[in-house]
């Protein structure tokens, strides 16, 4: 489904009727997002909001981004339709009927409005009808992270992979077990070619004081490692040749964000050794590089290089903490034969995963 379509001066928002747009971008000062309702699985419609934050029709960074690849100076006021729940962070108990993957989506859609408008705040806006809820969410979150009410719940294991298992899963491992070298790179903006040991599938578990209080859906980055030369925890956002969609930026945003919290949270309360999570301790002031690694973008985004320009917003931004980029790998090349290639990485992953097992 197409999301954007820029025609001369003006942006044709090309959304789901889900999704509506009030304003025309490079004429009108304000533009207003409003995210409605959309139907699930079932057919049953639930406010977008409480959509995972990779689909159209809740990816609203994605939106924004996009529109200020053409307009910057636009400014952009994200509406949305409210979901239910007691507005207290503390309330959210995991045990309570009420607690459910839709509100912990919910959750994070607001921690991601409230990032968006602390971080670009001379462009990006909440809507009358929804600004006192962001901002009490916000207040509360700010608070218990500043108290050391936050937890962190790292990996309780390795992660495991099969010949059998998704072709992304077994790239991602490929990339754990071999690093990432320059003949895999085909294009790049704002990284720095450096060794490092990558480990993968960090979970992003927060919790308000304890693990019966979690405040949002369970994410995992995909690919991180810490580079000690430059003082830098570099994160990427992995997808295989044909996973393409716009959301992708929304995801990227969302756990730089979140990593930047683990990190001032600054412990794992069960002292996990797993997926190198130790390695994250400490580093409070250290710059995190986020980074999308891609063999390519969503077509909208590959037209006349506007993932370039999207970087750039993404960076002109008031937190010094966290920079944007992207490398683009060479998928067909790594995987020229995918019989040999899920053979060699699912063995070699078991090897791996035994001599982390013994140490």
């Amino acid at each position: 489904m197409g999301i954007l379509q820029f025609e001369g001066s003006n942006v044709i928002l090309k959304y789901s009727s889900y999704i509506t747009c009030v304003g025309t971008p490079g004429k009108d000062e304000k533009v207003t997002i409003y995210f409605r309702k959309a139907p699930d699985e079932n057919k049953i419609e639930y406010p977008c909001a409480t959509f995972n934050m990779q689909k159209d029709y809740a990816c609203f960074e994605s939106i924004a981004f996009s529109i200020w690849s053409e307009y910057p100076k636009c400014h952009i006021n994200l509406k949305y339709d409210p979901y239910v729940w007691n507005g207290e962070i503390s309330g959210l108990k995991d045990d309570e009927n009420a607690r459910n993957p839709r509100l912990l989506n919910y959750m994070r859609f607001l921690y991601r409005a409230w990032k968006m408008k602390s971080l670009y705040s001379t462009r990006f806006f909440i809507d009358d009808m929804n600004v006192k809820e962001v901002e009490n969410f916000g207040i509360q979150y700010e608070s218990a992270l500043k108290n050391d009410n936050l937890v962190y719940s790292g990996p309780t294991k390795e992660t495991s992979v099969s010949y059998k298992s998704k072709l992304e899963n077994l790239i991602e491992k490929y990339f754990v077990l071999t690093g990432i070298k320059e003949e895999s790179i085909v294009s790049q903006k704002e990284f720095i070619l450096r060794i490092i040991v990558l480990h993968d599938q960090l979970p992003c578990s927060i919790f308000y004081e304890n693990e019966k209080t979690r405040l949002f859906s369970d994410g995992y980055i995909d690919l991180w490692g810490v580079d000690e030369i430059n003082k830098q925890i570099c994160i990427f956002e992995l997808k295989e040749d044909g996973n393409t969609k716009l959301g992708i930026i929304s995801e990227l945003f969302f756990y730089s964000c979140i990593l930047k919290d683990i990190v001032e949270i600054g412990k794992d309360y069960k002292e996990s050794t797993f997926r190198g999570v130790q390695k994250l301790w400490g580093k409070k002031c250290w710059t995190i590089s986020a980074l999308f690694l891609v063999p390519s973008f969503y077509s909208f985004l590959e037209e006349d290089n506007r993932i370039d320009r999207i970087i750039d917003e993404m960076n002109n931004t008031a937190d010094e903490i966290i920079k944007y980029g992207y490398i683009k790998y060479d998928q067909k090349k790594m995987v020229e034969d995918e019989q040999r290639f899920r053979e060699d990485v699912s063995k070699k992953w078991k090897i791996l995963s035994k001599n982390r097992r013994q140490e």
